[in-house]
């Protein structure tokens, strides 16, 4: 409700003669207070003035209120309203959400892109990055170490680009506009253009060029150009000192102790974190939890751009195929041993596939002795190709059925003897 309150502000501002944001619908403030529980005094002056403090190096200079125009006005409503609806939405998710799938938004090229698009696309290369790393980068590697034989399957890792937005030193995108907004003392113009400036430091990078007032990425899922007028706006905390003040005031212990909890010192000289280190960060946890996990991945493809039913684009999808990096994945879970299972795992479930364990699934050192060629094994863990263990499961299923292992007879061993030649001809067929 209060989010709808402040949009219903924005609708009822206006400019005196000095172009001065004023309130022309008190009953709009006195509903805004009356949701927050807190003063209608503070809330009209919030929405039509801002704080704004001097320093002179490391020391504090001068504070004074500076009004503000309609469309700052509008921007600071805005603000204020995005940020209780984000914090509203991660307390629900946090207290209710508890099943474990994450919805990859799309990677996003669009005529116009601009810090929105950027921060979309960032997050989709730190996933991609992730997804390098569990399914071909470290797989490989892994049976490096344990000496297989293995010819190394090539892949494009996207590191370089992610560095490209993310570093701190030397500057990536994220860093160049947070030090244009430092510089230019909230002159949105003078930022602009110290961006664009900064945006010539990284032309040593192979997938970023610099055009102008615009700037192209190189992206893993291709190449977008970006216009950097309005990002550094775009970028900054909009939710300044007096709207954090203005919650930190409310009288609502919903509020302030469990929609906003992470309060900001007023006194702090510390650069509030822009919208780009919050992505970063968000980014980040995000990554610590699915590296903690065992992700498995389902992923989709646009039959065509346009949304149309019954429409193949071959060339779009053979591109999604191939940024995706999904042909060196299928490769390397054909070729390489992506089935893996613990030693009691294995016996458990495929004991009845040996003689020697036919009738005991506790002698796992005789399963392994009857065909060692069958399994590799290394650690704690049994790895198998992809298509061999697909052909043990059908087998086991098979042998069910043929067997019935509940009664003590024998009846169907003749049937289990025909299943094992068979296994150990596929066996020998996937070993060459």
């Amino acid at each position: 409700m209060s989010t709808i309150g402040l949009s219903q502000a924005e609708q009822s501002n206006a400019e005196n003669k000095e172009g001065n944001a004023y309130v022309t619908d008190e009953s709009v403030a006195e509903f805004i207070a009356y949701l927050m529980e807190t003063n209608v005094n503070m809330v009209k002056k919030v929405l039509t003035s801002q704080t704004m403090e001097t320093q002179r190096g490391m020391r504090r200079g001068s504070v004074y209120k500076v009004p503000l125009n309609a469309v700052q006005a509008a921007a600071a409503q805005d603000a204020l309203a995005k940020a209780i609806y984000n914090n509203l939405f991660e307390w629900i998710t946090t207290a209710y959400n508890v099943i474990g799938v994450l919805d990859i938004y799309g990677f996003e090229i669009f005529d116009n892109n601009s810090f929105e698009q950027l921060c979309i696309n960032y997050v989709n290369e730190r996933l991609q990055q992730i997804f390098i790393e569990l399914t071909l980068k470290k797989e490989q590697e892994e049976y490096a170490v344990e000496k297989f034989t293995w010819t190394p399957i090539k892949f494009f890792n996207n590191k370089i680009v992610w560095y490209l937005i993310n570093e701190k030193r030397p500057h990536g995108i994220f860093a160049a506009m947070n030090d244009a907004t430092a510089t230019a003392h909230a002159d949105s113009s003078a930022e602009d253009n110290s961006f664009s400036q900064r945006m010539g430091m990284l032309a040593s990078n192979p997938h970023f060029e610099a055009r102008g007032n615009k700037f192209l990425v190189k992206h893993y899922a291709g190449v977008v150009m970006y216009k950097a007028q309005g990002m550094t706006d775009k970028n900054k905390d909009a939710l300044g000192k007096d709207l954090l003040e203005l919650i930190q005031y409310s009288s609502n212990a919903f509020i302030t102790g469990q929609l906003f909890t992470n309060w900001v010192d007023p006194n702090s000289k510390k650069r509030p974190p822009s919208q780009g280190d919050k992505i970063k960060v968000s980014a980040n946890a995000l990554v610590e939890k699915l590296m903690r996990s065992q992700p498995s991945y389902i992923r989709t493809i646009k039959p065509n751009q346009s949304k149309s039913p019954l429409e193949y684009d071959t060339v779009a999808i053979l591109h999604q195929i191939k940024y995706l990096g999904l042909q060196e994945n299928v490769c390397i879970r054909r070729a390489g041993f992506a089935y893996r299972n613990t030693f009691e795992q294995v016996v458990q479930r495929f004991y009845l596939l040996s003689p020697a364990t036919f009738n005991n699934k506790n002698t796992g050192n005789e399963f392994l002795k009857e065909s060692p060629a069958w399994w590799v094994m290394y650690l704690k863990s049994h790895n198998f190709r992809e298509l061999l263990a697909t052909d043990l499961k059908r087998l086991r299923v098979a042998l069910r059925t043929q067997t019935p292992f509940w009664t003590q007879e024998f009846i169907g061993f003749g049937g289990y003897l025909a299943l094992l030649k068979r296994l150990k001809e596929l066996l020998e067929i996937e070993w060459r």
